[in-house]
């Protein structure tokens, strides 16, 4: 479970070098006690959360070979990231050389982003010749996405986008969760939180931004948007031609009860098998052609 491996300094303008929060000592033993023992799972992560953030609540670490900052404390994505290691995101690597396997340039979408941890580990395990859409409302974790996908000097590949996806276009009001920022949403799909702040964010259907991308295909779309995936895949199978549905679909099913309509049922219904599910995570690859 290497995470801590080398720390040698990424500088990028503006921002603290990558390395700088590399954990040694003491704190390398937390971190280390989390990964190998029950500590960092279940109900005694909290305890392990308070006493690594005694020592600082970043943390510079490797994702098998992809340099990300992880802030703790406020974000579970990123403390899933800490304490999985290397393990992280296997079923999403595994969808990435998949999609390698034709040989050609990979076009990948990012719904959700969060801290950018996908998007980095997806450019670094695609290759150079990668275009990704990262979509991603949050602010603060907006920072935090551009900041994981500079380390890895990935910038001129991605486009990330300061919105929402809907139906329509327009606005809407969206609810940052402040004890979980990946948790936050849409406010209408997330009106069980009851300690937030609210946002006014711009929202876009995902077929005009495919289109505004001129992306010839989209070879993996990744989706974890706390219950809004309905409203925002079902009107693009709905409106675009079938050519551009993704072929892989990466998909976190978790709030599938507040779903409007029966989202994998309507992507079984089109073509979708599911190939893989852990937990609230799934993965579904298109077989056939509508």
């Amino acid at each position: 479970m290497a995470v801590l491996t080398t720390c040698e300094g990424t500088t990028i303008q503006g921002i603290e070098a990558w390395g700088a929060h590399c954990a040694s000592g003491y704190r390398k033993f937390l971190v280390q006690l989390g990964q190998l023992t029950p500590l960092g799972r279940g109900s005694l992560r909290r305890v392990w959360v308070r006493e690594l953030r005694k020592t600082g609540s970043l943390f510079d670490v490797q994702l098998k070979g992809t340099r990300v900052r992880l802030e703790i404390g406020d974000n579970r994505s990123e403390i899933k990231a800490l304490v999985q290691g290397d393990a992280f995101m296997q079923a999403e690597r595994m969808a990435i050389h998949r999609a390698k396997q034709a040989g050609q340039p990979l076009y990948i979408i990012d719904i959700g982003a969060n801290a950018g941890l996908f998007s980095a580990i997806a450019l670094h395990e695609a290759g150079d010749d990668t275009r990704l859409l990262a979509i991603e409302p949050n602010p603060r974790l907006r920072r935090r996405l551009e900041t994981n996908i500079e380390f890895n000097q990935r910038d001129a590949q991605v486009e990330i986008l300061p919105c929402a996806l809907g139906r329509a276009r327009g606005e809407m009001s969206f609810l940052v969760d402040n004890n979980d920022l990946g948790g936050g949403g849409l406010a209408a799909h997330r009106a069980h939180k009851m300690h937030g702040t609210h946002l006014t964010v711009p929202v876009r259907p995902l077929a005009e931004i495919v289109e505004a991308a001129s992306f010839h295909r989209i070879d993996v779309l990744k989706i974890d948007v706390e219950g809004a995936e309905d409203q925002i895949l079902m009107p693009f199978l709905e409106t675009v031609d079938p050519t551009f549905w993704p072929q892989q679909i990466l998909i976190e099913i978790a709030h599938r009860t507040v779903w409007q309509s029966d989202l994998l049922e309507a992507l079984y219904t089109h073509g979708y098998a599911l190939t893989e599910q852990s937990g609230a995570d799934a993965t579904l690859m298109r077989r056939t052609v509508p």
